[in-house]
């Protein structure tokens, strides 16, 4: 976690991306950082995706998250006062603006 101010802390972890909570008489989660990848496409049954690989007849499933960091994020590092890069289990480096 770190504090950019008194009112606000972003904090990583298991989630793969970074979220922001603010104090406004009681600490609440405010947003994510992490704008999707695929926000804009069109989202999918599991029955639909099932019946396409029956069609296509292969077994590959992509496993990739619609996030930046792939894994856990490990390590955060303010950079400035809304600045900071994140390190992950993925090997990724990120840096973020809030």
């Amino acid at each position: 976690m770190i504090f950019p101010n008194e009112d606000t802390v972003v904090a990583v972890g298991f989630d793969c991306e970074p979220f922001v909570f603010k104090n406004a008489g009681g600490w609440k989660k405010d947003a994510s950082l992490d704008h999707k990848k695929d926000a804009g496409q069109k989202k999918t049954s599991v029955a639909q995706q099932w019946q396409s690989l029956d069609k296509k007849g292969t077994t590959a499933v992509s496993t990739s998250l619609d996030t930046k960091h792939q894994n856990t994020i490990s390590w955060i590092v303010p950079i400035t006062a809304t600045d900071f890069t994140t390190s992950g289990l993925d090997g990724n480096v990120v840096w973020w603006k809030l």
